[in-house]
């Protein structure tokens, strides 16, 4: 054997603080009690309250909305607000002559304009008219 019996006695008899003294009842429980708020309160600021903050966003963003806004809907269609209807609903034009009404709870966001880029052809030959003059 790898190890002598006078060892093997010797660790089988070393108990630690734990097995000397074990936790009373009210101390088990306001171990467990501590560790279950820990995990609510983990809860709370990671799912719950960042949730809250996101609705509230959106209701402030669609009690703000104005004719003329341009607007998301939750199928994906990019629009401007044309007319409130009513509390519930707002029509939006999508097009030239193209209007449809939707439930101002399906309007996601509003995105911001469309910034031309740097080499966009309209840009170059501003510049280049701009130069020739």
């Amino acid at each position: 054997m790898w190890i002598s019996t006078a060892l093997a006695a010797a660790e089988a008899t070393e108990t630690t603080d734990f097995e000397a003294n074990p936790p009373s009842m009210g101390e088990a429980f306001l171990y467990n009690a501590g560790f279950i708020i820990l995990v609510v309160l983990m809860f709370y600021f990671i799912f719950i309250r960042p949730q809250q903050k996101r609705m509230n966003e959106h209701v402030e963003m669609l009690n703000a909305l104005k004719v003329g806004d341009p607007i998301v809907t939750g199928g994906g269609l990019v629009g401007k607000v044309s007319k409130l209807i009513d509390e519930r609903e707002v029509e939006l034009e999508l097009g030239k002559d193209v209007k449809v009404v939707a439930l101002r709870s399906t309007l996601l966001e509003r995105p911001e304009p469309l910034k031309k880029a740097a080499n966009d052809k309209g840009k170059k030959d501003e510049g280049k008219k701009k130069d020739a003059k």
